[in-house]
């Protein structure tokens, strides 16, 4: 929903309920300047329909490896240099079962002894039972859609500055629905957006508003972009259901 249309936003609250606004930002300007490994692939850019197929990637991470009862002390040393991905947990089994494997963010860590705080590599060596440049290695990781949350796969598919697309810089959910206003550059892309925030926990239904509101009873014509054709939805209020 465009930001700028407060109209709107009063709008979405009256035909579906009580608007729960979901305002979002996009990653910091310090985030966005060097691109990130850990981003979705290129290829996703522009999609016009969501295919969960193009966001396979495989990630080269580093993995340090320690004895499992050193797998607590190892990670809280770590705790500002692990990899923190959806549905992908940090630590792994590893090859044998006296031992772990640590994921280790690929955006941070490229040489272990000079990016982790060297008074950490000392305690991380003693703890491995070896030297860092031994203990971690690099190894693959298949990651797909699942692993980026829904917001970061609309910024990899929507976000093109020459094309002046820009991701969504907010929308709103009632319920089971969520309704976007998108804007003209972003029509053609509808589909793969409803689709993406269809991922959304407990999001049915994904609408986008088609006309303007009405000034009589606050209403206006929608488009089901994804989901199920079911506007009808429940709302709390202190303690009281509305539908």
């Amino acid at each position: 929903m465009d930001e700028q249309d407060p109209e709107g936003m009063r709008g979405a609250s009256c035909i579906l309920g009580v608007s729960n606004l979901c305002l979002r930002t996009s990653e910091t300007m310090a985030s966005k300047a060097k691109k990130s490994l850990k981003s979705p692939p290129e290829r996703v850019r522009g999609l016009k329909e969501f295919d969960p197929e193009q966001f396979h990637k495989t990630l080269s991470v580093p993995a340090l490896e320690v004895p499992k009862e050193h797998v607590g002390a190892a990670r809280k040393l770590l705790k500002d240099y692990l990899l923190k991905m959806a549905n992908l947990m940090p630590v792994q089994p590893s090859d044998t079962e006296e031992r772990k494997k640590i994921y280790l963010d690929p955006d941070l860590i490229r040489d272990p002894t000079r990016d982790i705080r060297h008074k950490d590599v000392e305690v991380l060596e003693r703890l491995a039972d070896r030297p860092l440049t031994e203990a971690v290695n690099f190894e693959d990781v298949d990651l797909t859609f699942h692993n980026w949350r829904p917001n970061e796969l609309l910024d990899a598919v929507l976000e093109d500055e020459a094309a002046g697309v820009t991701g969504l810089n907010s929308y709103a959910n009632v319920g089971h629905v969520i309704h976007v206003n998108l804007r003209d550059n972003q029509l053609p892309q509808k589909r793969a957006i409803g689709e993406i925030l269809l991922l959304h926990k407990n999001c049915r239904t994904v609408v986008n508003k088609t006309t303007g509101i009405d000034n009589t009873f606050r209403n206006f014509s929608m488009e089901l972009l994804a989901g199920e054709e079911d506007y009808l939805v429940t709302v709390k209020e202190n303690g009281t259901s509305f539908k």
